[in-house]
């Protein structure tokens, strides 16, 4: 039989062991919570960001007045474009004065579109594989698209300017 004493020390033990673990389990919440209350909604949504570019049409004629739109998105929103095309020769040129509009902003998706109209560059340049950068005001090469140019208006990628 127990005691008075005995079924008492017994009691504050349980209580001692039931606020213990009230006061655990708290803390995991308040750790938890702390750790996702500094998280933001645009947050979660540029780490879901998926980052791409291109070029419609991907293989376009070798020609004066031949136009192509360059589309990208999950770009940070505000962000200021410039367009820089590498030649098959190395060659980096800016055609972002080239392009429509000539001042591209990333809009508030995360994307952006503009066209180029091909011109006098086509003095300078000949039929190839192209590489489209897209880069920042600090030039950082944020996306990067293929463009095909063929001197053939039928041409086709697999066909790849023969």
């Amino acid at each position: 039989m127990e005691t008075q004493v005995a079924k008492e020390s017994k009691g504050r033990g349980l209580a001692r062991l039931v606020t213990w673990r009230r006061v655990v389990a708290l803390g995991a919440l308040m750790v938890l919570g702390g750790a996702f209350a500094g998280i933001s909604a645009q947050q979660i949504a540029d780490s879901a960001r998926t980052v791409n570019a291109q070029v419609v049409p991907a293989v376009a004629p070798f020609a004066a007045g031949t136009s192509v739109t360059v589309m990208g998105s999950g770009l940070e929103p505000g962000t200021n474009l410039s367009i820089i095309i590498k030649d098959g020769n190395g060659l980096l040129s800016d055609i972002t004065g080239l392009m429509v509009p000539n001042a591209i902003m990333v809009d508030d998706d995360g994307g952006f579109a503009a066209s180029w109209t091909l011109g006098r560059w086509t003095r300078v340049a000949t039929e190839d594989l192209l590489s489209l950068r897209i880069v920042d005001a600090d030039l950082n090469v944020l996306i990067t698209a293929p463009v095909l140019f063929c001197a053939d208006a039928e041409t086709t990628a697999i066909d790849a300017c023969k």
